[in-house]
């Protein structure tokens, strides 16, 4: 597919949905929290809705207080820390990707998420248990402006449903926006975030919504599904 075709269905979602990039929490929360902040909400996001991941991140702050650090959150120990996330789901293994997170950054000092050069950043991320690829980019596109682009579940799905990508690999699809939007953060945060709405919105995995889908004049998936039978992506 041409990057025009690429920019040109991004810009379709952006016209069907009204889509303005100031508007989404993501945006609001990368402004307001501090870097160790943001990555504990975003490892409370991990399968589980905003409104969950929320509630389990403010419910850390009441107990714990503002700005949250890693200090804090060791000092308070798992029981704590489970008890105020237990809400955001799968909340052993996000405890302990919180405490390794606090672990590692009490070592290097918590500026050095702000501050050390990105590469040097990712790698530090990357080494944490619980940590995945899709976690890291978030924090570097919203909270450190980097140009990268996150695959999340609905990204990836939309992708193959539009043939984009045949299996729809997370750094296939990463390094095709990439290769579009050529350093272009707002495009990539933009891109980025209204596909997840187009995914949470029509192009769901059960029960797509394609008779009010803006794409399907281009989409694979719309073609077979109206000829024969689909399967879900």
């Amino acid at each position: 597919m041409l990057r025009l075709d690429l920019r040109t269905i991004i810009d379709k979602l952006v016209t069907f949905y009204n889509f303005d990039i100031e508007n989404c929490k993501v945006v609001k929360y990368s402004k307001e929290l501090t870097c160790f902040e943001f990555l504990v909400l975003s490892i409370l996001s991990q399968n589980t809705n905003d409104e969950l991941a929320e509630r389990a991140f403010w419910n850390l702050v009441n107990e714990l207080g503002r700005p949250l650090t890693p200090a804090t959150v060791l000092s308070a120990g798992e029981e704590v820390i489970i008890r105020c996330i237990r809400v955001s789901g799968m909340y052993k293994r996000k405890c302990e990707t919180i405490m390794n997170l606090a672990s590692a950054l009490i070592k290097v000092g918590e500026d050095f998420l702000s501050k050390a050069p990105v590469e040097e950043v990712r790698n530090f991320l990357m080494n944490i248990k619980g940590l995945g690829k899709k976690t890291v980019d978030v924090f570097l596109l919203f909270k450190r402006m980097v140009p990268t682009f996150p695959v999340d579940t609905h990204i990836r799905r939309i992708c193959v449903r539009l043939g984009l990508s045949r299996r729809g690999d997370y750094d296939e699809i990463s390094s095709i926006f990439l290769s579009c939007y050529d350093g272009d953060w707002r495009g990539l945060a933009e891109a980025h975030l209204v596909l997840i709405m187009h995914g949470r919105t029509l192009c769901k995995a059960l029960k797509p919504i394609c008779n009010k889908c803006p794409l399907v004049s281009i989409c694979c998936f719309y073609k077979e599904r109206s000829s024969s039978s689909y399967k879900r992506l």
